[in-house]
């Protein structure tokens, strides 16, 4: 309960934060700790601003661990939205409520930043991800694993030009559960859209 209550507040300040600013959307490259060791992760990513300090992201990373074996990473907003989606469908019951709270789930957000404008070409941010899902499967048996991970950590985003931004960073994660913390690095090639790079910061 204590986590749904965080989820919510933090969801709330950021659709509040000064409306919605500007949106970057690229490929993210990670490599970090999982629940079957360091794997590599590739996939989009989507990231709203809010306010000049405040933003959220949307990831989807995946990986082939092996000839039959991948492994995938997302919010848990998302994993949990996708699978009440799903079984309200399959079910053709509960529909009326299956796909609302799905559609709720889903949006909530992967990551939650607080930027600090260091220049009018570069930010330093401080994340929060407080439910990542981690998933491998097993092709050829049809065995899977999932767990919910936390990941704390910065990022820096540097402008490349007036809608590029090259964005590397840096985490320390965790599996709920698991008492041997990992780290986690990487980067971001984020195309922009909304207010340019190159106007004025606030700071």
């Amino acid at each position: 309960m204590r986590f749904i209550c965080l989820f919510i507040w933090l969801w709330v300040i950021g659709a509040t934060a000064q409306g919605q600013q500007k949106e970057l959307v690229g490929i993210q490259f990670d490599y970090a700790k999982t629940i079957d060791g360091y794997q590599p992760g590739v996939g989009p990513s989507l990231e709203a601003w809010f306010g000049d300090h405040f933003s959220v992201r949307y990831s989807f990373l995946y990986a082939p661990t092996g000839s039959n074996e991948y492994y995938l990473y997302t919010g848990g907003g998302q994993a949990a939205g996708f699978y009440l989606i799903r079984r309200a469908i399959r079910k053709r019951s509960g529909l009326d409520i299956g796909i609302p709270l799905g559609i709720i789930a889903f949006a909530l957000p992967e990551r939650y930043s607080f930027r600090i404008p260091l220049a009018n070409n570069s930010q330093l941010a401080f994340f929060f991800e407080p439910y990542g899902f981690e998933f491998i499967k097993h092709t050829g048996t049809g065995e899977e694993d999932h767990e919910i991970s936390f990941e704390i950590g910065c990022s820096y985003y540097l402008a490349a030009g007036k809608r590029i931004y090259i964005i590397p960073h840096l985490g320390i994660k965790q599996i709920y559960g698991d008492n041997n913390p990992g780290i986690s690095f990487g980067a971001s090639v984020m195309f922009g859209s909304g207010k340019s790079q190159e106007e004025p910061i606030k700071k």
